[in-house]
């Protein structure tokens, strides 16, 4: 990778034609959880969400025309805010674009993107051996909510 002060940061929502990036960077985070799925099955996923909008979206940050991290927002509704809720379900920068502004981009995007299309909230969760993560937030000023979140 070259120099990262001459790099251009962008985020885009995922199109059709970025399908192949997006499966490689979901596989990189999938394995970073030690999950393991079949590119067709991620791949399916992914082309899910754009085929329905309205249960989620996904984002991917490049650097100058290198994919090098994605987000998935996904929708649900909130009884509390009496409207639609984002849930970011995943944010991702491969390791060696990590540290350059790449995952502030995007979850600088995630957020305006939720901000701007009038959500009650956006809403996450990390695991809670990632401190890497947990720093990340603590920067971006994010909260622990008051909520306790478990999974069965």
């Amino acid at each position: 990778m070259h120099d990262r002060e001459k790099q251009t940061i962008r985020v885009e929502s995922a199109r059709e034609t970025d399908l192949p990036q997006l499966v490689s960077l979901m596989q990189g985070y999938l394995q970073f959880y030690g999950r393991q799925h079949g590119d067709e099955e991620v791949y399916q996923h992914a082309a899910y969400l754009l085929d329905h909008p309205q249960e989620g979206i996904q984002f991917i940050v490049w650097l100058d025309d290198e994919p090098v991290g994605f987000a998935t927002l996904y929708f649900t509704l909130s009884t509390l805010g009496l409207r639609r809720s984002a849930i970011l379900n995943d944010i991702y920068v491969a390791e060696q674009a990590r540290g350059g502004g790449a995952a502030e981009e995007l979850f600088r995007h995630c957020l305006a993107y939720v901000r701007s299309n009038g959500y009650a909230g956006m809403e996450w969760a990390t695991a809670k051996d990632n401190s890497r993560a947990q720093r990340f937030y603590d920067k971006m000023e994010a909260k622990t909510g008051e909520w306790l979140h478990y999974t069965i």
